[in-house]
C-alpha cells in the first residue's frame, strides 16, 4: 500500500521523478499512508498545490520536518536530518537517483559498501 499510494500521489500531481516517489514511500513508511494530518495524506494536503515539483517538494519537505521526530520510531535528529538528506538532493537536482551515489555520499555521512 505505501509504495503505490506514494506513485500514485506523485503521479496524480503530475510528478514522476524518482526523488520525489522516494519521498512519498519514506514519508508513507514512516508515518503512515493515509488517515491523520501526519501521514503522507496529511502532509501532502499541507503541502499546497503548486504544480512546480521544486516548489511542490520544498513546501512537502519544510511539513514533514515539523513531524518527523515527533514519534517513537525516530530518535532526534534522525528524522530531521534524513528530510534534509532528501532536501539537498533535490537542490542538487538529483531528481533521477540514476547514478546518483556520488551525490548521496555528499548529503550524508554514510559509507557506501
Amino acid at each position: 500500500i505505501y509504495i503505490k499510494y506514494s506513485v500514485e500521489q506523485a503521479r496524480k500531481r503530475g510528478f514522476n521523478s524518482a526523488l520525489t516517489i522516494g519521498s512519498f514511500v519514506d514519508a508513507a513508511l514512516n508515518h503512515g499512508a493515509t488517515g491523520g494530518s501526519e501521514t503522507l495524506q496529511g502532509l501532502l494536503g499541507k503541502s499546497g498545490s503548486s504544480t512546480d515539483e521544486k516548489t511542490f517538494m520544498t513546501k512537502f519537505y519544510k511539513e514533514r520536518t515539523k513531524i518527523v521526530d515527533t514519534n517513537e520510531y525516530n530518535s532526534p535528529p534522525n528524522g530531521k536530518n534524513r528530510v534534509k538528506q532528501w532536501s539537498n538532493l533535490l537542490n542538487m537536482g538529483e531528481t533521477d537517483l540514476k547514478g546518483a551515489d556520488s551525490a548521496i555520499l555528499q548529503v550524508t555521512d554514510w559509507e557506501l559498501q
